[in-house]
């Protein structure tokens, strides 16, 4: 029999006395006792100290590897054994549990197995039994194989904010919970490191089981097609635990529509959730509005179609189409978000092989089982007890539905909270309610007088809208409503006529009207490999919406077009050449990334900046804007990201430096916050953020038109190093920033993670010898969205695929085991794939051809492979400056910038 000694008690006792603190202070929701819990990663933290163990495990003498084995594989075992205070279940912990079978991975025990632990203890089996839940929260799987993930009652789901009520209906409630950091896995594997934010509906299980399987089942059908769609909200999991079942969502910071054509009706100030909203009355605002009208059109012409399963066809009706439905997700790139569909749990789906046999119009149908309602067609009303023979409702039920929504939005465009309130008054004082139709009346003249009609009040409306000098987009629109919102089924229009109409309105907000013949917002087509054109359909903008579909067909011969606009096109069977015309064309620069479905590109000249918005796949480009400078400039440079814009260069006539930045669609401000005299170069996010080059220091600005712009944070290299940054770069998310600096013996890759507190320190330091690259400049490419990059050494046609999965850590200087490749100009597609410009004049073909490389990973660096050719190039690659590649839906359209040109390649056609 061991004798205890008072000494070792008493550390004993205080070791405890600390470890039930730590774990107090790393409880998430600890007021609430059967919600509360402690994340797997804050145990590590609690048990990182080494000698805590040692103590807390007298006499057990623990080797290095024991020790290693028990922060790994026991610290929740131990914790419980400290909260019920098992002080002789420690004192035997290795003959217990260290030198058996089990281990935290084993949590929760059962009873039986408890008991064996404490077999002459049962109030400490008891303990340990209730107390064991708060150590293992369960972690939410979002898995195709597994779409319902039973979670039992008594374990704690990871829930680490009190649940705050979103909405409510016949189902439940919605509530917004954060889930703790690492405890969402998703299909990929990925988790997140942070708090993740989501919509919690809940459905009681047995009263509203039905409910919950409906949806569910809608949901699965639309998460496993094999096609996505990202206008259509995807659940992220489905969970049973205890007496409900819930289903998340990601969370709409933005709320819903029904709240924005209420400027917020209360729950937010606009101003706050959509800082960048052009003021009432600009016809800015209806571009906007109407690609994201466009994208919920499209997003029904998915749902519409045949929706691939595996080797099943669906079809899908939703059903329930209203602005509560239409969820707002934050996006950078649009002052008005992006707006998705949701709440599938009354949609109809049925199997493409049952509606074989009917023509291509008819339409998945149902029973009417709704009371009237604002967005509800005709047909979907019960008239009486039963629904009328022969009545059913469907998809064509979806397009009535939208029409009215539309109808909202443009009452938002031109008046917003106050325009929709009217609108809807207007049709409650010509009826008790504001829906979109009326029954026809018994002595009109019209065929089947008694069929609903569209009500003569929302007529009224669309055809007395104001007309402004922009008043072609509102015409185009109110037309196209009036066609949507047809009473009669079939000849209501299909989904993807509904597409084709909206995306009319939208073309339609750059044809110039009669009192703006300005070249600033006029819309150019870009004729697709194969279209027939002649020079004569661009010699003006087009006369009717109408005309503003690319025609299909013709010959296949190039064909070159001319503009008054300074730009021509060329084209042929293989690619699209846009010409910039000016001869004092100094730099043009692409965006990576997306802006309302176009890609913003920027052409400067020696007396002005023209900003154009590239439509890949429609094939048309709008002449955003033209931005004058002040004087000629030399030693000039750009850069575009979304709608930001920063342009340098020196003036030739005083030799001042010059620096302009901002949001293109607002206005760009000469910079007088730092000394531009250093500024070499810029780097621009999607959200915004300027990263001025600026010597020894990265300088940091953010800010808006509105409010201004200021200095942010000013970053720098490793002490003592006396190295000059040579360049800045954003990745595509914008969530890490990469630099490149060097002096005269090194080189060093410096990369921060980009949030609202972000350190000066880089999270991210590679070293390397200046020796074998002391005469080239190096280019850092980054990847998509993973920590890595690749290093371009330009001229040497040499790069190095780089893994960055070390924080914080400098490496001290080593050798770049470089690959050489023949490309002279390259870029990412997403995370493992470069796409370049391979030259191979010096193996005396002189032909140019775009290929792609596959990165495979090892450890640290990566091996990039041989390359496949995808297609020849023209000649005018060969003096490219960019080469940007944009990914939609499978199809890649490679541009290629060289000297006042864009040169558009479809891959996927070729």
């Amino acid at each position: 029999m061991s004798i205890s000694h008072p000494v070792s008690d008493a550390r004993r006792r205080g070791t405890i006395e600390h470890i039930l603190n730590e774990l107090r202070a790393h409880t998430r929701r600890e007021a609430d006792e059967y919600h509360s819990f402690i994340c797997r990663q804050d145990l590590v933290k609690v048990w990182s100290n080494t000698a805590s163990i040692h103590t807390l495990l007298q006499p057990d003498i623990l080797s290095p590897e024991d020790v290693d084995r028990i922060q790994r594989d026991f610290i929740a075992i131990l914790s419980i054994l400290v909260t019920i205070d098992a002080t002789a279940c420690l004192a035997q912990f290795r003959r217990t549990f260290l030198d058996g079978e089990i281990g935290d991975r084993d949590l929760p025990f059962t009873k039986e197995r408890i008991q064996s632990f404490f077999s002459e203890a049962p109030a400490s089996a008891l303990l340990f039994h209730n107390n064991q839940w708060k150590f293992c929260p369960v972690k939410i799987r979002s898995s195709r194989h597994h779409p319902l993930q039973e979670v039992p009652y008594q374990c704690r789901l990871p829930f680490q904010s009190t649940p705050r009520k979103l909405g409510s209906g016949g189902f439940g409630v919605v509530n917004l919970v954060e889930v703790a950091p690492r405890y969402l896995k998703l299909n990929e594997g990925a988790d997140f490191p942070y708090p993740y934010k989501v919509a919690c509906k809940r459905f009681q299980r047995v009263q509203k089981l039905a409910d919950f399987t409906q949806e569910i089942k809608n949901l699965n059908r639309l998460k496993d097609a094999l096609t996505e769609q990202k206008h259509i909200l995807q659940h992220l999991a489905a969970i049973h635990h205890g007496p409900y079942h819930y289903i998340l969502f990601p969370y709409a910071e933005n709320g819903d529509l029904y709240q924005f054509l209420l400027d917020g009706n209360g729950a937010y100030d606009p101003r706050d959730k959509f800082p960048h909203l052009p003021e009432e009355g600009d016809s800015l605002i209806f571009k906007p509005l109407l690609y994201q009208c466009w994208a919920l059109a499209s997003a029904l012409r998915w749902l519409h179609g045949s929706i691939q399963v595996g080797t099943d066809t669906f079809l899908f009706a939703h059903m329930d189409i209203k602005p509560e439905n239409i969820l707002i997700m934050k996006d950078e790139s649009s002052v008005v978000g992006k707006w998705v569909i949701s709440d599938f749990g009354v949609s109809v789906q049925k199997p493409a092989l049952e509606m074989s046999h009917l023509s291509p119009e008819k339409t998945i149908e149902t029973e009417p089982i709704r009371p009237r309602g604002t967005y509800l067609p005709p047909e979907a009303i019960r008239r009486g007890t039963v629904a009328a023979r022969g009545q059913t409702v469907g998809r064509k039920g979806d397009i009535w539905s939208y029409g009215c929504v539309f109808s909202e939005i443009l009452a938002w465009a031109i008046g917003r909270g106050s325009g929709v309130e009217e609108f809807s008054n207007s049709r409650i004082r010509e009826n008790s309610s504001d829906n979109f139709w009326e029954q026809g009346k018994s002595g009109s003249l019209t065929p089947e007088p008694n069929r609903p009609r569209l009500r003569e009040s929302v007529v009224k409306w669309l055809n007395s809208l104001p007309s402004p000098s922009s008043a072609i987009v509102v015409r185009v629109w109110a037309e196209s409503i009036q066609q949507i919102l047809d009473a009669n089924v079939a000849s209501r229009p299909s989904a993807e006529r509904l597409e084709s109409l909206v995306k009319t309105v939208y073309n339609s907000c750059d044809v110039p009207t009669d009192d703006d013949r300005s070249i600033s917002r006029s819309l150019i087509e870009l004729p697709r490999p194969g279209d027939s054109s002649s020079d004569d359909s661009f010699a003006s903008p087009p006369g009717s919406p109408d005309d503003l579909s690319v025609s299909e067909g013709g010959p296949q011969n190039p064909v070159t077009s001319h503009f008054d606009t300074g730009f021509r096109i060329q084209h042929n069977d293989m690619y699209r050449i846009l010409h910039y015309n000016k001869k004092d064309n100094m730099a043009t620069c692409l965006s990576r990334t997306m802006w309302q479905g176009r890609v913003p590109t920027a052409f400067i000249s020696q007396d002005n900046i023209t900003i154009i918005e590239l439509d890949l796949y429609p094939g048309s480009f709008v002449v955003s804007k033209i931005v004058p400078l002040r004087g000629e400039w030399k030693e000039y440079g750009a850069v575009i990201e979304g709608r930001y814009l920063a342009a340098w260069g020196v003036s030739k006539r005083d030799g001042k430096n010059m620096l302009y930045i901002g949001d293109f669609t607002t206005n760009l401000d000469a910079m007088p916050l730092v000394d531009v005299r250093f500024v070499t170069s810029v780097a621009v996010s999607p959200q915004g953020l300027f990263a001025l080059v600026q010597d020894q220091y990265v300088v940091l600005v953010r800010g808006t038109p509105v409010q201004g712009y200021s200095m942010h944070r000013r970053l720098c290299g490793s002490p003592g190093l006396d190295q000059t940054f040579t360049q800045a770069v954003f990745n595509d998310g914008g969530d890490l920033l990469f630099t490149w600096a060097r002096c005269s013996k090194q080189e060093s890759l410096y990369v921060w993670r980009v949030t609202d507190e972000m350190q000066d320190q880089p999270d991210f330091v590679v070293h390397y010898s200046l020796q074998q690259h002391n005469s080239r400049h190096t280019e850092v490419i980054p990847y998509s969205s993973r920590p890595g990059c690749l290093l371009a050494a330009v001229g040497l046609q040499a790069y190095l695929a780089l893994s960055l999965n070390h924080e914080g850590t400098e490496l001290p200087r080593i050798w770049r085991s470089d690959q050489r490749l023949d490309i002279v100009r390259g870029c990412m597609v997403g995370d493992s794939q470069l796409l370049g410009i391979a030259d191979r004049r010096h193996f005396g073909t002189g032909h140019l051809h775009l290929k792609m490389y596959s990165i495979a990973q090892e450890n640290d660096m990566g091996i990039i492979s041989s390359g496949e050719k995808l297609c020849k190039l023209p000649r005018e690659c060969k003096s490219s400056t960019a080469l940007r590649a944009y990914l939609r839906n499978g199809t890649m359209t490679a541009v290629v910038c060289s000297k006042g040109r864009l040169i558009i390649i479809d891959v996927n056609d070729i």
